[in-house]
């Protein structure tokens, strides 16, 4: 079972990640276009991520298709951005979320978490 997350971030982050605008958060850091490589580290980052969704003002709004993944470092490239049909209503929360575990998404393809096994949670 893939391990699919969801992140809440600032919409100027979310663009950045997106390739359609400077990092906010480093003046080095201004290459922005369709087509680069980005990353996010996380702390304890589950193994086996195949898409980390992003949410930001309140809404999960797509995911990229992550094509990389080493350790605690998630790399995807910005052309596979996919927006969602309908944003999904979510509140403001810091690190992740599992995917799975948010209903809007288990019908939009996610697998539901099997209760009682810890190694799927």
């Amino acid at each position: 079972m893939s391990n699919n997350i969801v992140i809440y971030t600032k919409p100027e982050i979310l663009l950045h990640k997106m390739g359609m605008f400077p990092n906010p958060n480093d003046d080095e850091d201004m290459a922005f276009g369709k087509d680069l490589d980005f990353f996010w580290v996380l702390n304890n980052a589950p193994d086996n991520i195949k898409k980390v969704y992003f949410a930001t003002k309140g809404y999960i709004i797509g995911y990229f298709q992550v094509e990389r993944q080493e350790d605690e470092e998630i790399e995807w490239n910005s052309s596979t951005w996919t927006l969602l049909e309908e944003p999904i209503p979510t509140t403001h929360f810091q690190g992740f979320k599992y995917a799975r575990n948010i209903p809007e998404l288990i019908d939009f393809g996610e697998e539901k978490e099997v209760s009682g096994n810890s190694s799927q949670s």
